[in-house]
């Protein structure tokens, strides 16, 4: 498994650990009684969120905004592994990201600032850079080689990454 997968699994378990970090915060502070019902704002007397302290309520945006990030974080993990652009400055970016995402779960709750606001940061430019990165140098290499160069149904490709929306071999 490359390092890239492995900050992937990784942050998918951290996102485990948030909730049930949430879960129990959340439980201690307004009781089961609330937390495991319906959540009918007309029964609570508002929101679940509205009810909870300081602390335990940051956790849901932090949770949130962690599903946010680790859907780009994947997308950008897929394409790096499917290009085969795995180089040790990907894995440095996917280890990046896992480290803010961790730092910022507490400097979330903590309401620590500006470390909330830098830690979602470092966070969320590391896929970036990662994906620009593998694209831009996959790019390169396609377009700075001819003899890569796939003919299909719509014209010439570089790469040799071309789909044909044939449904056969006879081009029916």
């Amino acid at each position: 498994m490359t390092p890239d997968l492995i900050a992937l699994a990784l942050a998918g378990l951290l996102q485990v650990i948030q909730f049930g970090i949430m879960s129990v915060a959340c439980n201690l502070d307004v009781g089961p009684g609330k937390t495991m019902s319906a959540r009918d704002q007309s029964r609570l007397g508002g929101s679940l969120e509205d009810q909870l302290s300081d602390k335990p309520a940051r956790l849901f945006p932090a949770f949130e905004n962690h599903f946010e990030g680790l859907i780009m974080f994947t997308l950008v993990v897929i394409v790096v592994e499917l290009s085969g652009q795995n180089t040790a400055f990907t894995a440095a970016c996917a280890w990046t990201y896992l480290c803010a995402r961790i730092l910022y779960v507490p400097a979330h709750y903590f309401g620590l600032r500006p470390w909330r606001s830098l830690a979602w940061t470092v966070g969320f430019s590391p896929p970036s850079c990662s994906s620009s990165c593998a694209c831009d140098a996959r790019l390169a290499r396609s377009f700075g080689s001819r003899r890569n160069a796939v003919t299909g149904p719509y014209g010439t490709v570089a790469g040799g990454h071309a789909l044909s929306l044939r449904s056969n071999s006879n081009g029916d």
